[in-house]
């Protein structure tokens, strides 16, 4: 079984950040309209800021959905990538930057090979895009049997910055290895009607896309790891 650690990515502190910020919405709801014991003041401020977060609401609403997707396409690709040999390390939620770029890397399979940079996309319905477009569609079922339709960055250009990134960031610590990309489609319902090499769906195949010819001793393999923790500590 492969080694696995969560790193403290930004998706995490950005979920929580929004549930503080529902909460809040809330709170000031509740002190707008059981504000009686306030000044008069006091009672328009909140009832000000109270219409201010209605309106708010929806927004923080469906960013709390979108990320809550994110995080349960995460969850379980680094679940099926613990499923890994021993020898190999996941790190998730990688925070990265090199050369002035940043990102946060899903995740990061360091082995034989050397490393995979993996993105997850949790999306439902159909994907349509071409390798090299700028933005690729989804569309999916939404209530009351209506099509919802929307763009969506192009994944695969998306991965390909991040391996870029890593790259360097290997280079630059002196623990230069091969580094290739995969893009997993995480939702069993996805149908996704695009071609390029990185594209992965089903447990089997991400653990396949992830493992390249042993190229690495241990000691370049360990070296890879320390180097892509550090790429994402914030300089001192």
């Amino acid at each position: 079984m492969a080694r696995l650690k969560h790193c403290r990515g930004g998706t995490r502190a950005a979920l929580a950040g929004l549930w503080a910020g529902l909460v809040a919405v809330s709170v000031l709801c509740a002190c707008a309209l059981a504000g009686a014991w306030l000044s008069a003041q006091w009672r328009v401020w909140l009832l000000c800021a109270a219409a201010v977060c209605a309106i708010a609401c929806p927004c923080l609403g469906a960013a709390i959905r979108r990320i809550a997707s994110g995080r349960r396409g995460e969850k379980q690709a680094c679940a099926v990538l613990k499923g890994l040999p021993a020898g190999y390390t996941v790190l998730c939620n990688v925070p990265m930057q090199a050369n002035g770029r940043k990102t946060e890397l899903d995740a990061a399979v360091a082995g034989p090979g050397g490393v995979c940079v993996v993105e997850v996309k949790h999306y439902a319905g159909d994907v349509f895009g071409t390798e090299h477009a700028a933005a690729w569609r989804q569309a999916r079922p939404g209530k009351g049997g209506r099509r919802i339709e929307k763009s969506v960055p192009n994944p695969v250009a998306q991965n390909r910055r991040q391996v870029a990134i890593v790259r360097a960031a290997l280079q630059s610590a002196g623990a230069a290895c091969p580094v290739w990309g995969a893009v997993y489609f995480s939702n069993p319902y996805a149908r996704v009607h695009a071609h390029a090499p990185e594209l992965v769906q089903g447990a089997d195949a991400l653990r396949r896309a992830v493992c390249g010819p042993a190229r690495l001793s241990r000691s370049q393999q360990r070296a890879a790891v320390q180097a892509l923790l550090a790429a994402g500590s914030p300089r001192r």
